[in-house]
């Protein structure tokens, strides 16, 4: 018998290597598997020949379900009985602070990185479209793709500057009021803090988890807890420790786990947590489905609530 917890990805080769695994003298040929059932070939033409080739890749599909059902047993969650808890999502919209308006009017008209300088903010040296500088001249921002600084500036302005009278290594209470979600986020994770509560926070972005790591310093121990981080860079070794400790944490010393959605959505149990935030969301809701699925699973007794902040303008 073969188990596998994660769906296949669409890809024929993946699932002949499945079954050539555990039924080798059936599914034999991986080229002659290929051969029928993938839709190499079958173009996107429009009008008829679009119809027509639809009409081969469901044909390729429903022969492949025929094939399959002798020897997979498919189940999803909601069609077994796990008792799992209940689950609710909740969208929280966080307004734009007051230097994050600034910098998207910016983004919008052109010269961010003179809005920047204007600011007395100097660039981070070595981080990707930003330069270090001196307070009152420009910050050199990439102008490339406006869709990712608006992203950006959503998210928080620190991704591409910070306040130049604030020293290298130094955080202070502008990490919080400078951006709209990270106000929300303070005030949910101290009173999440006070009532016992365990929170996974993912973001798309490492430099995001590292900016809201800093917030975890700069708050303080006593007021939000202790943190674990996880992201693609992390090594198994750390990875399996940090997963360790904070499903064992007896005395709820940690508070809060900070995943990257990608790295952090796929192959851990975290049923400590009772609460997941989406500090940003992912493009492919599966991936965001995945993350939150580390909560709410086998092992879960509570209700798990999600959080997703949304900032508009």
């Amino acid at each position: 018998m073969l188990l596998t917890g994660t769906p296949v990805q669409n890809d024929m080769v993946e699932l002949w290597s499945l079954c050539n695994f555990i039924m080798p003298g059936v599914f034999s040929s991986k080229e002659e598997f290929s051969k029928i059932y993938t839709f190499m070939g079958l173009g996107t033409s429009a009008g008829a020949e679009y119809l027509r080739t639809q009409e081969r890749k469901n044909s390729i599909v429903s022969k492949l379900h025929t094939l399959l059902e002798r020897y997979m047993l498919r189940r999803t969650k909601t069609e077994v009985d796990l008792l799992l808890p209940p689950k609710v999502e909740v969208l929280v919209y966080a307004p734009l602070a007051r230097e994050q308006a600034r910098i998207l009017r910016a983004i919008c008209e052109g010269g961010v990185g003179d809005t920047l300088g204007a600011m007395g903010w100097v660039g981070k040296a070595g981080d990707p479209g930003t330069r270090g500088g001196e307070g009152g001249s420009a910050v050199a921002v990439s102008v490339n793709n406006r869709t990712m600084n608006l992203r950006k500036v959503c998210n928080h302005p620190f991704l591409f500057a910070e306040p130049g009278d604030c020293p290298p290594g130094v955080t202070d209470h502008r990490i919080v009021h400078t951006c709209g979600k990270m106000i929300i986020l303070d005030k949910m994770l101290r009173g999440l803090r006070a009532k016992g509560h365990k929170v996974l926070i993912f973001s798309q972005f490492v430099t995001v988890l590292k900016i809201i790591a800093d917030y975890y310093t700069w708050a303080g121990e006593a007021a939000v807890g202790q943190y674990r981080f996880l992201s693609g860079e992390t090594c198994s070794e750390d990875r399996d420790a940090a997963v360790r400790e904070f499903e064992n944490d007896e005395d709820n010393a940690i508070g809060a786990f900070l995943l990257s959605t990608r790295a952090g959505g796929l192959g851990i149990n975290l049923t400590a947590a009772d609460t997941v935030i989406f500090f940003d969301s992912d493009w492919n809701p599966k991936s965001d489905d995945q993350a939150q699925d580390r909560a709410h699973r086998i092992g879960q007794t509570r209700p798990v609530v999600v959080y997703r902040l949304v900032t508009g303008w």
